[in-house]
């Protein structure tokens, strides 16, 4: 798990901070397959597991979820925490 650990901390592994806040098209249609695919509406809370730079976390907010971000690195937490 370390070396997991140790791989995300470093930023150069996580989406660009942009591509997290305001996703291509090709994510933004793969983030509305999943919300199809899971069924669950607006104000649901979904659990975001490997959250790392947000990508998925901050699609759902925008959506209007309640969403509890995930992930073995601490330093992706902590930069998701700082973009919100």
């Amino acid at each position: 798990m370390s070396d997991q650990r140790t791989y995300f901390d470093d930023p150069s592994h996580r989406y660009p901070k942009k591509d997290a806040l305001h996703p291509p098209l090709a994510q933004q249609l793969e983030l509305k397959h999943i919300q199809n695919a899971v069924g669950v509406f607006s104000g649901n809370n979904i659990l975001d597991f490997g959250a790392g730079s947000g990508r998925v976390t901050f699609w759902f907010l925008k959506q209007g979820y309640d969403v509890t971000a995930v992930d073995v690195s601490p330093k992706s937490l902590s930069s998701l925490m700082h973009m919100y």
